[in-house]
């Protein structure tokens, strides 16, 4: 079987990315994540999944 993506590798230079982007300051890394997982397709989803939920909660 031939390897054509490398998923811990991926994730490793991601990490070493951000590491680097926050000039090795832990707390900046915190909020260099805390914005970028704000700014994810992902993140809003589940937001207003949310938000629809409680709307549904509170119309009973």
């Amino acid at each position: 079987m031939t390897k054509t993506f490398d998923c811990v590798k991926f994730q490793r230079d991601i990490r070493n990315k951000f590491i680097e982007e926050a000039g090795g300051d832990f707390k900046k890394l915190l909020e260099l994540l805390d914005k970028k997982s704000k700014e994810s397709e992902l993140y809003h989803f589940f937001k207003e999944r949310k938000e629809k939920e409680k709307q549904l909660d509170t119309a009973y």
